[in-house]
């Protein structure tokens, strides 16, 4: 009787460890599932804000009844809002296939992911799209503002696989000017819609799609840009223009009230540095003379903010210069062929090495004047 009674006391002592065991399981399994993803795409109005605003304050997903039904390839033309990084807004009337808070006015006509389309032959990469040519185009649902009215005489041409000779040869006899590559396999070109219709016939084509306004614009007058918000009054634009177009785009842009402070060249074109009217910014980015615009590059004095920007020094006062930096006194060696130590802007400041160079003070081809000043 005491073996079967010790013997019944292990049985039931194991029954209930394998119990614990199960519960236990069944916990972890509910502790650590992770809980599934909401995709706002898929959300109608509250539901939708409510997922976007969580994610804006770092909340993660809010709880959002799942649908058993699959999720759909891609969205229509249907409006999506895309949430705004820098302010506490939601921007409606933009669409893109994926909500990236890190680029909230990136469009994309494709599920699949930056890091695939970069690599890939049939992607269009501009600084405001991500483009599959494979996928229809309707989904990059641009606003209105920014889109071109009529002709946008700039196009982005794509080769089927890699651009060679006779892919630009053909661009070339169609009438097409090359201005610039494009990844992946592509060119900005200059061309009428004639040209670019005759293009897309070719085999050796696999897709042409407009040069959107949209497209010029840099990440800092984006947000603005679709907005429909003036700039700060005086903001001064770098205005990036398409060879040949210099003379009319000046015209254009006085017209339109700006003032043309600057004028150069950059490897693809013209470059101009304009002070526009506030609220003409998408007036210039719908001009055909256009290739890009940004926002003029204030230059400040440069301090030593290195270190404290990566934590190695706590801030000195004032914060803004560490070491009490002015700029005077300092010697900048140029090695070289020498010096015309009486051009008119080096003011007596040129110093010689007449060590080291036996005629420091002559310079040849003026290519070190030129450094040094």
């Amino acid at each position: 009787m005491a073996k079967e009674h010790n013997g019944m006391k292990k049985s039931a002592w194991i029954g209930i460890a394998l119990m614990l065991m199960a519960g236990a399981v069944i916990v972890s399994q509910w502790r650590f599932t992770p809980p599934p993803v909401v995709n706002p795409l898929e959300l109608d109005g509250a539901k939708r804000e409510a997922v976007l605003a969580a994610a804006k304050q770092g909340k993660g997903t809010a709880p959002v009844a799942q649908s058993p039904t699959p999720k759909p390839s891609l969205p229509t033309t249907t409006q999506t809002s895309v949430a705004d990084t820098t302010n506490d807004t939601v921007t409606n009337g933009l669409t893109s296939i994926e909500l990236d808070p890190r680029h909230p006015y990136r469009l994309k006509n494709t599920a699949k992911p930056a890091s695939e389309l970069f690599s890939s032959d049939a992607a269009i990469v501009l600084r405001n799209a991500l483009i599959d040519a494979d996928e229809p185009t309707a989904n990059l649902n641009i606003p209105e503002h920014l889109r071109s009215e009529g002709d946008p005489e700039s196009y982005v041409i794509q080769a089927r696989g890699r651009t060679s000779d006779e892919f630009r040869n053909l661009l070339k006899a169609s009438g097409a000017e090359i201005v610039s590559y494009i990844p992946n396999n592509a060119y900005l070109v200059k061309a009428d819609a004639s040209v670019v219709t005759a293009l897309r016939a070719s085999p050796l084509v696999r897709n042409a799609i407009a040069y959107e306004p949209y497209y010029k614009l840099s990440a800092a007058l984006l947000s603005g840009a679709v907005k429909q918000e003036p700039m700060p009054p005086g903001q001064p634009l770098r205005v990036a223009l398409f060879p040949g177009t210099k003379d009319i785009a000046i015209e254009k842009l006085r017209a339109k009230g700006a003032m043309v402070a600057k004028e150069s060249e950059f490897p693809y074109g013209p470059l101009l540095t304009v002070i526009p009217r506030p609220e003409s910014l998408s007036e210039i980015a719908g001009m055909p003379e256009v290739q890009l615009l940004e926002v003029y590059p204030r230059y400040q004095v440069l301090r030593d903010l290195g270190r404290i920007r990566v934590g190695a020094v706590k801030p000195a006062a004032p914060f803004e210069n560490l070491h009490d930096l002015s700029g005077s006194n300092v010697i900048v060696g140029v090695n070289g062929t020498g010096v015309q130590t009486n051009h008119v802007d080096f003011d007596s400041r040129v110093v010689v090495d007449t060590t080291n160079f036996a005629t420091p003070f002559l310079d040849g081809t003026g290519h070190e004047t030129h450094v040094a000043g």
